[in-house]
């Protein structure tokens, strides 16, 4: 099976699903099953042990050969058919197994979620660029690309996107979490001591990846005093947030879906007690594809020592109508991003930098959400 896979949506043009079409592909969550199927051949999605939606548009339920859906969680996955065919979905053989049968006129879209797996994910955050940046990538609900619900759809959801992974308990969508249960690990988030408590982390042995994201566990006595992009990597965007006490979630990803890789972040740890890097979740492109892997995380080594990092610049960013003042308190740069996702580094001087913006709407300036209106 292919462990990367995580939702299917089969076109009109298929009349049959091949057998051990979808073996074991252990991370596949949703599939979407047109009204054109009318036989699905045996072991078809067979240890499919984390499909929670499955939606049929075929009135007449299509003809299961056998252990089609064998140790597929029929608790947990919702089937979603016809709302006239419920009862025949309900009396026909294995389709009946599933305890939770609702009409397809019952599923919502939640925006955000575009990949339809029920939760928000790196892995929505690169389908949103692409859709952003013109494309239309496969799997991707384009209707769930509207995350703030103004009728279009541009970096404003990107930045509102962003919010949703970094608080999912406000958002009230299941915590994202990553092990080998879910899918197969293909590769690694290393970590390598720069000494003085810093430590450098990189991906190992993933090719396209195009976002990044990662939980940092602090346990009681230890501080994690900065988590900064990696000097060789200056293009790379960064969010992060303490999702609980104990814990700090970190998003890396580029406004063009660009490939990151090498030294990604610098970590600054203070304290007695290891510091563990995991829920590692790496979001790859090929084309208008995009899928998703886990990554074994890393043990940053408890030491006494302080890290330091050169501070950056202290800056106040604020707007004068059109114009965005940048005061700073020492010579640095900031990267501007519209909301068409155009990006463009200004260098800062000492002092007060005043910059004219060339039109209304919302701007990331140096990390920081500016409106113009």
């Amino acid at each position: 099976g292919c462990s990367s896979l995580t939702s299917v949506e089969i076109p009109n043009s298929v009349t049959s699903i091949g057998e051990e079409a979808f073996y074991y592909c252990s991370s596949l969550s949703s599939v979407e099953i047109p009204n054109s199927v009318s036989n699905i051949g045996k072991k078809a999605f067979y240890e499919c042990g984390n499909l929670t939606k499955l939606v049929c548009h075929a009135e007449t339920p299509p003809l299961l050969e056998k252990d089609v859906f064998k140790y597929v969680d029929k608790t947990n996955c919702t089937l979603y058919v016809p709302e006239n065919s419920i009862g025949l979905y309900k009396a026909a053989d294995q389709w009946k197994d599933f305890l939770n049968i609702q009409s397809i006129e019952d599923t919502s879209v939640i925006p955000g979620d575009l990949n339809g797996d029920g939760e928000f994910s790196i892995v929505d955050l690169g389908l949103l660029i692409d859709i952003i940046m013109g494309g239309e990538p496969e799997g991707a609900d384009m209707d769930a690309a509207d995350v703030n619900g103004d009728g279009s759809v541009n970096i404003a959801d990107l930045y509102e996107l962003i919010d949703l992974i970094m608080n999912p308990v406000a958002s009230g969508i299941p915590q994202r979490t990553v092990g080998l249960t879910r899918a197969a690990c293909f590769g690694e988030l290393s970590a390598e001591d720069a000494g003085n408590g810093t430590y450098t982390l990189a991906i190992d042995n993933v090719s396209g990846c195009v976002g990044l994201q990662f939980d940092v566990w602090v346990p009681e006595g230890c501080s994690v005093s900065d988590i900064r992009v990696n000097g060789s990597n200056a293009g790379l965007q960064m969010s992060r947030s303490q999702v609980a006490p104990d814990r700090i979630r970190v998003v890396l990803y580029s406004l063009t879906n660009a490939v990151i890789a090498g030294d990604l972040v610098d970590l600054c740890v203070a304290g007695n007690k290891d510091v563990v890097v995991d829920n590692v979740l790496a979001s790859t492109a090929e084309g208008d594809s995009f899928n998703e892997y886990a990554l074994t995380g890393c043990t940053l080594t408890a030491n006494s020592q302080t890290g330091i990092i050169s501070p950056a610049a202290e800056m106040r960013i604020y707007t004068e109508g059109r114009t965005l003042v940048i005061e700073s308190d020492r010579d640095t740069s900031v990267v501007i991003t519209d909301m068409k996702g155009g990006s463009r580094t200004e260098g800062i001087a000492a002092g007060t930098t005043r910059i004219p913006l060339p039109a209304t709407g919302i701007y990331l300036v140096g990390g920081k959400k500016i409106s113009i209106r």
